[in-house]
């Protein structure tokens, strides 16, 4: 058992683990101490000073203060200690800290991405002067894109090294370095080394200034405008937390949000740009009835009231393709109404499996499905492998004639094998996010929902199931995927009822199949942030 340290900060009584260090158990025990440069998530460094202390610690029978301040980020506590960050000293030593960093950084929050999310902004607040002491003419600094999404504005940069450390230890791959060296020093990628790396964005949510932005987000809409939806990155196995950022029904960033078992601190680019589908110009927004073949809009209730007539009539000769990006209430709901069918012909929609992307502190997975062991679960594993190939023989067979094609995969690319099966098929009916090959052979297609647009819960590579939180509204007449699936089972009921909620479904869900019911959520970790703790950045999203 680790061995634990008695110690007081500003009079309170803690206990530290061996290994913490002061800033560390005073962000474990709710006391804020500023800083720039460290992030619980990379190596320590120390440079910035502003988590700058006084210190004593016993000797003898007294309690002797240390000759000089010293950084809570690379103290260790010792029995005893004594740890004063709230003095008037202190508050002063911070106040001309502040004054340094600010000596030759612009005046530029009211065009600065970082305004109402910055950190120096809120420490300039709580611990800067109320004028500037510093006439001279400022240092200038160049302005330049990094990489593919990120840009530099060099002259707000306050060299804190939190890019290059991540650059170094977590992607391995060291594109930033710091140039130059006094007041001239500011980070910048190496000659022909843009900052291209799957994890480069990473460096723009744990910047605590304007200095690292994103391209992708620049200049389109003010942080206090925005709301945050805490929900779950579908664009892989891995099942990343993550944030994301709206406003008045528009997508406008993914950011990374904490969650020490499944991502630590970091999502990649892949996630963090997995949101142009949700709002292109090809989504399904309403529902669709084929005639004189052409599709033509026709009213959600009688697309499904036809669907299902079609479906009871030739049960016997139907089968159902689900994908593995559906939530597992959609899963469940898949399920429920093959059973009310008697259908006993299901398989698997899936992106191809590619190898993991290993960094020395992150690794993306290769498997792009991020609901694999949710439909293993549900369906079984012999429908995961086998389902679709069985399908597609019986209906070269002619002895499907009928498909249930429940996709909603962004950007799906569909086997060449599976396209030429569909155009033997006597009816497709197809729930679908977008425009795909698929709708040249639909018969019936019926929009659904984004993971943007769901409440629903996906079980991620480490088998726990995590429960996303919708954003989005779908668009025009567009149903979320779950409610689309009742509305089926209604109708084959003969009822008129709407849908419950998703939360409803999962109750349901996971009291009457025991194999679910074993599951564990997956831990969340509110209290962590990407922004220096007690700041208002973290306080507008958390």
């Amino acid at each position: 058992m680790p061995r634990e340290i008695h110690f007081k900060i500003d009079g309170k009584e803690v206990i530290a683990k061996e290994g913490e260090t002061v800033i560390q158990v005073a962000h474990r025990e709710g006391i804020q101490i500023p800083h720039f440069c460290y992030h619980p998530g990379l190596p320590i460094d120390g440079n910035c000073r502003m988590c700058i202390a006084k210190f004593a610690a016993p000797r003898g029978d007294k309690i002797v203060p240390f000759p000089k301040p010293m950084t809570t980020c690379t103290t260790y506590p010792t029995e005893g200690m004594e740890v004063d960050t709230t003095s008037q000293e202190v508050q002063e030593m911070r106040r001309g800290i502040m004054e340094f960093l600010l000596i030759n950084h612009p005046l530029d929050c009211p065009v600065c991405d970082q305004a109402g999310e910055c950190t120096l902004q809120d420490y300039a607040y709580t611990y800067g002067r109320d004028k500037g002491r510093f006439q001279e003419e400022k240092v200038h600094k160049h302005t330049k894109n990094m990489g593919k999404y990120v840009a530099l504005w060099g002259e707000r940069c306050i060299v804190c090294t939190r890019c290059v450390r991540f650059l170094d230890h977590i992607s391995g791959t060291s594109e930033i370095g710091v140039v130059h060296r006094g007041d001239h020093a500011v980070v910048d990628i190496f000659e022909g080394h843009p900052l291209d790396n799957p994890l480069s964005m990473n460096v723009i949510d744990i910047c605590p200034v304007g200095a690292l932005v994103s391209r992708d987000f620049l200049f389109k809409q003010r942080v206090w405008f925005m709301q945050s939806a805490k929900t779950i990155c579908t664009a892989c196995s891995k099942g990343c937390n993550i944030f994301v950022d709206y406003d008045q029904h528009k997508l406008y960033r993914i950011r990374s949000r904490p969650n020490l078992d499944v991502n630590q601190w970091w999502i990649c680019d892949y996630g963090r740009m997995y949101y142009k589908h949700v709002q292109r110009e090809d989504r399904l927004k309403e529902f669709y009835e084929r005639q004189e073949d052409q599709l033509q809009p026709k009213p959600n209730r009688e697309v499904i009231q036809n669907a299902i007539e079609h479906l009871k009539n030739n049960s016997q000769q139907t089968a159902f393709l689900a994908s593995l990006h559906l939530t597992l209430e959609a899963m469940y709901l898949t399920y429920k109404l093959a059973q009310h069918l008697e259908i006993s012909h299901i398989g698997a929609l899936q992106n191809p499996i590619l190898d993991d992307e290993v960094f020395p502190g992150f690794t993306i997975e290769g498997d792009k499905n991020p609901n694999r062991k949710g439909f293993q679960l549900i369906f079984g594993q012999d429908a995961l492998e086998n389902g679709l190939s069985k399908i597609l023989e019986l209906i070269q067979k002619q002895k499907i004639q009928t498909l249930l094609l429940i996709s909603c995969i962004p950007d799906f690319q569909p086997p060449e094998e599976l396209l030429h099966a569909l155009k033997t098929l006597n009816k497709l009916i197809l729930i679908d996010i977008s425009q795909s090959p698929f709708l040249d052979y639909a018969h019936w297609a019926l929009a659904g929902s984004t993971y943007t647009e769901e409440d629903g819960c996906f079980i991620n590579s480490r088998g726990n199931y995590q429960i996303a939180q919708m954003a989005l509204p779908t668009p025009g007449t567009a149903e979320q995927t779950h409610a689309i699936l009742q509305r089926l089972i209604f109708a084959w009921k003969g009822e008129t009822k709407e849908p419950i909620s998703q939360r409803g479904v999962r109750k349901a869900m996971f009291k009457e199949l025991p194999e679910l019911s074993q599951l564990k959520e997956e831990k969340s970790y509110p209290h962590l942030s990407n922004n220096p703790q007690g700041t208002k950045a973290v306080g507008l999203y958390w």
